[in-house]
C-alpha cells in the first residue's frame, strides 16, 4: 500500500506507487500565530453560565393511572405554562424529558411506562413547534418524591403515590 502525506513532493516519490508523480495536496505554510492579548490578573474571567429550567408535570393531571397518552388537561397545561417557560428560558440547546412511575408494578413495566410517557410529552411538543433537540428517558420508579404506607388500601396507596408519577423536563 502506498501512502502520501499532506508534504509529499516529488523528492519523496517511491518507484511503483506514485506513477505520474502528481502531489495530491499543495505544500502550504500555516501563518505566524497571533499573540494572545494579556488578561491583567486582577480581572477575573467568569465562567460560562448555563441556563438551566425545570418544570415538572404532574401526572395525575397529566396521565391517567397507568396510561402513557396525555389527557386533554395536560395538553392545555402544556399549552398553556411549559411552552411559555421554554421559550422565557433562553437559547435552550437540549431538552431532557424524563418520566417517572410510583413503585407499583414490576420494574420493566415501569420502566416502560415511564419512556412512553416521556416519549408523549416529547412528541406532544414537536407537534407544538418545539424545534430544539429532545432526549426522552425513562426512570421508572427512581427518585420518589413520597412513600406510602403499604397497609393502605391499593386505592388509597394509588392516591397517595400520585407526586412519584410525573414528567420532569429539563432544558439546558
Amino acid at each position: 500500500m502506498c501512502w502520501r502525506s499532506g508534504y509529499w513532493d516529488a523528492n519523496d516519490a517511491v518507484a511503483g506507487c506514485d506513477g505520474e508523480l502528481v502531489s495530491p495536496v499543495m505544500k502550504t505554510i500555516a501563518p505566524a500565530l497571533a499573540a494572545a492579548p494579556a488578561i491583567a490578573a486582577e480581572q477575573p474571567v467568569a465562567p460560562a453560565v448555563v441556563a438551566q429550567c425545570e418544570f415538572t408535570l404532574a401526572s395525575d393531571s397529566i396521565f391517567s393511572f397507568g396510561k402513557a397518552i396525555l389527557s386533554k388537561a395536560a395538553k392545555q397545561e402544556i399549552d398553556k405554562n411549559t411552552i411559555a417557560k421554554l421559550l422565557n428560558c433562553g437559547g435552550a440547546k437540549v431538552i431532557l424529558v424524563t418520566g417517572y412511575t410510583d413503585h407499583l408494578g414490576t420494574d420493566a413495566y415501569n420502566r416502560k411506562l415511564s419512556t412512553q410517557r416521556a416519549a408523549s410529552v416529547a412528541s406532544y411538543l414537536k407537534s407544538k413547534g418545539v424545534n430544539n433537540r429532545i432526549e426522552t428517558k425513562g426512570a421508572g420508579a427512581a427518585e420518589p418524591i413520597v412513600t406510602c404506607s403499604n397497609k393502605l388500601s391499593i386505592q388509597k396507596r394509588i392516591a397517595c403515590l400520585s407526586p412519584n408519577r410525573r414528567v420532569v423536563i429539563k432544558i439546558q
